[in-house]
């Protein structure tokens, strides 16, 4: 999925107004940044103790990287991608399987980690994008075929367990991931980055941090306060094609989770038609509707980055429902609709929003 949260220009009008003199701004808070999983990472934490957090963090980022991350050859889910009949996985890899089993069960498999044949078909797994191959329904409906998330089946102490029967508490690891078929991969690209932002927040609350923002490739948890003492400023990209940048909205959060997703930074043109980056698991072929953005807000990034990627692929009114049908969720839609751009906002007590013309 697109990082779409425009954290460069957020960064520049929250810094800036927390750096403009020392004096103004907490000296307990402390910025980190770094890279993981292909992208950047920024952090900002309160910390009594004035501790650097820095090398616990970046452990910890690499650590998933060698578990989840599909840049790494070696990295155990491109082992269990290269294999014939599965590999054996961690605990990491277990409890990624497990949240994205939930939000696969409640998009009605709107989201599909077991897609990957299909992006690497499309060209959406390269660093820019492309498909050289000829486009049927035949290639296509192969495809397909080799797909299905509820395939999966998970070996431990001789017992085979299926994946909607995974009880993530009872599996210590490392268990044995058994393929359905040859042929079959998974990509958790659409729902990892979220899973590293909880992951990196709930390793500051057991430090005993109580103030944070946690930003990776553009998915965000906060709790707590900013330096100035207000809610974190979030901001959201306004969707342009043309390669500019700038902020549609910004949201107000003191606790809880941010991620947005999006088509129209990502696509690319062949025989005259656009095909955007997300890729609808039901019928293979990327999707085509009049939603520009979808933007979660939840409790954990691991579930608003999932259904951001679902609403792409069920579109605008099946987005528009999602706080009413998923409890704890709220959402922030930018539309097109006559040629106009409209936004649609849930209601909600958690955040404030501010709209920008």
């Amino acid at each position: 999925m697109t990082k779409l949260v425009n954290f460069f220009i957020f960064c520049t009008i929250f810094f800036s107004a927390c750096t403009t003199s020392e004096k103004s701004m907490s000296i307990n808070y402390f910025q980190i940044n770094g890279y993981a999983q292909g992208t950047t990472y920024n952090i900002q934490y309160e910390d009594s103790l004035k501790r650097n957090l820095k090398p616990q963090i970046d452990s910890l980022l690499a650590r998933f990287d060698s578990s989840l991350s599909t840049y790494k050859s070696n990295s155990i889910i491109s082992k269990f991608n290269a294999s014939d009949s599965g590999f054996l996985v961690d605990k990491l890899f277990l409890n990624m399987l497990n949240k994205s089993h939930l939000v696969y069960e409640k998009t009605n498999g709107g989201f599909d980690p077991s897609i990957n044949p299909l992006l690497t078909f499309w060209g959406f797994n390269k660093e820019k994008i492309s498909n050289s191959n000829v486009i049927s329904q035949g290639v296509i409906d192969s495809l397909l075929a080799i797909k299905g998330f509820e395939l999966l089946n998970i070996v431990q102490n001789g017992n085979e367990i299926p994946i909607s029967q995974l009880m993530f508490s009872s599996f210590q690891g490392p268990s044995f991931l058994k393929k359905p078929f040859k042929g079959f991969q998974v990509n958790f690209n659409a729902i990892a980055q979220g899973f590293s932002v909880d992951l990196v927040g709930d390793f500051l609350k057991e430090n005993g941090v109580k103030n944070y923002m946690v930003e990776i490739g553009g998915e965000m948890k906060v709790f707590g306060k900013n330096a100035k003492g207000n809610d974190w400023r979030l901001g959201i990209d306004k969707p342009v094609e043309d390669g500019t940048r700038s902020l549609k909205a910004i949201v107000n959060l003191n606790k809880g989770s941010l991620a947005t997703s999006g088509n129209y930074r990502k696509f690319y043109i062949k025989d005259g038609k656009k095909y955007a980056h997300t890729i609808n698991p039901k019928t293979g072929f990327p999707v085509s509707h009049n939603l520009l953005s979808a933007t979660i807000i939840a409790k954990d990034c691991w579930q608003a980055d999932g259904l951001a990627t679902a609403c792409m692929v069920f579109g605008l009114e099946w987005s528009k429902n999602l706080s009413q049908t998923m409890e704890g969720v709220s959402v922030y839609l930018i539309y097109s609709e006559n040629d106009e751009m409209k936004t649609f906002a849930s209601n909600s007590e958690n955040w404030k929003l501010e709209e920008i013309d």
